[in-house]
This record gives structure tokens, C-alpha cells and sequence, in this order.
């Protein structure tokens, strides 16, 4: 795509360009994509969308322990806006991000510790070390023995009746364009080749439940649509931004024209995607 067409659908789309400066090599683990700055941007939109969907950063009985201070809190997969915003929000308790993409940010609150490491090893933290763990953004990343093994060390390092929130999204987005229909499917292909399944995200409960420390386990799942005027916007810049950084290595078929109408289609075809929130307490 030429670079002037690529400008101008973010213009439309209000996004400020930006040089792509590649943060990772290609031998990763468990990386689709290439990480760089517009990869960023677009997960600081997907973290503004959900923490706008929600209405929050958690749904977690955690607020007055937040408030408080001197509550642990681990990060695994944001990269790190999660936990930036938060320790914002909260700057009497403690953060820690784990960072799987190797993204450094400039500026960062004094209560947030990054840690660049490979979350298919063993997590370096003591057991029961933390009071709450957020947990996103895996199952596009992780195969089942993998996803199963991130339980098995969160049950580790949480502390006993302390909080584990996860969530994820199913793949690919339903009711999308005709025209997309290649795009998604190659995404997949290439997933399934490293025996990962989006779908995944529907056995978190047996994987927390595999764990055999958790109690209380509650399942959500929420439609999140691009028609929705709020949300909608979130979503369509992200997943445009996603198509405009990704299109020619995955689908290079997928025309100047048909990437330009992807806004407008997106709403005519009431696409949409699905969300789902598990929320559990490690037994004391």
C-alpha cells in the first residue's frame, strides 16, 4: 500500500502516524507480528476500548486493597499500558508488568517494575507473591500446553485468597466483510501451524480449574460490536490499524480500495467480537 493512501485512512480515522521501529526479531516463541511503534499505538486504542467498555481496568473486589497500598499487583501481557495505567491510578500499591514483547516505554511510574523474560519458563517470583494477577492478550500467542502452563505458575506465585482476572477475545471477528474473508483465514492457517487455537480462550475455566487452588470461579462473555458509537471507534481503529501493519505479509491481495472501505463495511456488516472475562480466588 503506498504510504500516502495509509496516511490518509488514519487521518480519517484520527491516528497520528508513525515510523515503524521493529522492537523484536523474528525468532520469537510466541509472536504472530511484528512488534513496533504502530503496534503500540494500537494497544494503547485496544486498552482505552476495553478500559472504556468496562468501565475500569478490573471488575476484581480489589478497590479499597488498591487504595490502600502495599498490594502486589502482576501484569502478564499488555505490554506494559495496563499496569502504567494503573499505577497511575494507584500510586500506593505496586506493579509489576512482565513484558513479552520487549517494549521499554520512555517515562513510567515510580510504582511500576517492567520485566523483559520468557513466560514459557518458570516465572521469576517466590510462591505466593502477589495479591492480584491480571492476565490478557495470550491466546493469539500460546498453545494449549502453554496457556495450561501459565495457569500452573499463576496458581504459584498468587497468594492465597488473592484475585486472578483474565481475559481474552475469540478469533477471528464475526460478521466481517466478504472481502476479509482471506485475510482471516490465513491468520488462522498460520496460527494453526503452531498448534495455537483462538478458541482457547473458551477452556480458561477448565485450565483454572485444572490448577485444583481456585474457588469461585465466574465466566463472562460480552459482545463488543463495531456499531456501537463509542466502542465501535475503539474497535474500528484497531482492527484497521491491525489490517493497515499486517495486510501485505498476510493477505498482499487485499486491495488499496477494499482496505479504505473498511470502516464503513465494518458497520454495514454489524461486525463484532467476543470478549470473555474469567475472574477467580486461590483458596486460603
Amino acid at each position: 500500500m503506498g504510504n500516502k493512501i495509509f496516511k490518509d485512512i488514519l487521518r480519517r480515522l484520527g491516528i497520528a502516524s508513525k515510523p515503524n521501529n521493529n522492537n523484536r526479531s523474528d525468532d520469537s516463541p510466541y509472536l504472530l507480528y511484528t512488534f513496533d511503534d504502530a503496534q503500540m499505538d494500537r494497544m494503547q486504542i485496544r486498552h482505552n476500548m476495553y478500559r472504556t467498555f468496562y468501565d475500569g481496568n478490573y471488575k476484581s473486589p480489589i478497590e479499597d486493597q488498591l487504595t490502600r497500598g502495599n498490594f502486589q499487583v502482576l501484569d502478564v501481557g499488555t505490554c506494559p499500558v495496563w499496569s502504567m495505567d494503573m499505577a497511575t491510578s494507584y500510586p500506593n500499591s505496586q506493579f509489576t508488568a512482565l513484558d513479552i514483547f520487549n517494549v521499554y516505554p520512555k517515562h513510567k511510574p515510580r510504582n511500576v517494575t517492567i520485566i523483559h523474560c520468557d513466560i514459557l519458563r518458570e516465572l521469576p517470583f517466590e510462591s505466593n507473591s502477589f495479591d492480584y494477577i491480571h492476565l490478557s492478550h495470550l491466546v493469539i500467542h500460546l498453545n494449549s500446553s502453554q496457556l495450561e502452563g501459565i495457569f500452573e505458575e499463576i496458581a504459584r506465585i498468587l497468594k492465597p485468597g488473592g484475585y486472578l482476572e483474565c481475559f481474552d477475545t475469540e478469533l477471528p471477528m464475526y460478521n466481517s466483510p466478504p472481502y476479509m474473508k482471506n485475510f482471516f483465514e490465513e491468520i488462522l492457517r498460520r496460527l494453526q501451524s503452531r498448534n495455537i487455537y483462538p478458541l482457547d480462550v473458551l477452556k480458561f475455566e477448565q485450565y483454572i480449574l485444572n490448577t485444583e487452588v481456585f474457588e469461585n470461579i465466574k465466566h463472562e462473555k460480552h459482545i463488543l460490536t463495531m456499531k456501537d458509537e463509542i466502542i465501535g471507534k475503539f474497535l474500528i481503529e484497531n482492527v484497521v490499524m491491525f489490517v493497515l501493519n499486517s495486510h501485505e505479509s498476510i493477505d498482499p491481495s487485499l486491495s488499496d480500495d477494499a482496505i479504505q472501505r473498511l470502516p464503513a463495511d465494518f458497520k454495514l456488516y454489524n461486525s463484532y467480537i467476543q470478549q470473555h472475562r474469567y475472574i477467580a480466588v486461590k483458596s486460603s
